[in-house]
């Protein structure tokens, strides 16, 4: 580990890097970066709570509802959207939102454990390493 550093990170960006965190999570790692990683995962999960509070009020705002008011959702637990452009319009604008996160910063070449990781993978969460 390098320290921390305080980087402006887009919600899409973060949004795009939970997948590859998970997968990190799952994976028997060295105890500094089992931990590094641990940390950036916890700041980053609460970020997204806020984008994922101001998401869930689009899909309420722009979703299909029943009689009752309660958003429909179809067999694979997806909202219908009745005006797709203007909610596309503001979850653009919800992924560009900014926030200011301590990162861990991890040095590649002090990793000597061997990471199944794709390269795309590694693209994804690049801002993390030196």
């Amino acid at each position: 580990m390098l320290g921390v550093i305080i980087l402006k990170l887009s919600n899409e960006r973060l949004v795009n890097s939970v997948g590859v965190l998970s997968k990190l999570t799952n994976l028997e790692l060295p105890i500094k970066l089992s931990y590094a990683f641990s940390k950036n995962i916890t700041k980053i999960d609460t970020e997204l709570k806020a984008y994922n509070l101001e998401r869930a009020k689009l899909l309420d705002k722009y979703g299909e509802k029943d009689n009752e008011g309660n958003l429909k959702q179809n067999e694979k637990g997806e909202v219908n959207i009745l005006d797709i452009e203007n909610f596309n319009k503001e979850i653009a604008e919800l992924l560009q939102c900014e926030s200011e996160i301590d990162i861990h910063l991890i040095d590649l070449e002090s990793i000597n454990t061997d990471i199944k990781i794709t390269p795309g993978e590694l693209m994804i969460i690049d801002y993390m390493f030196k």
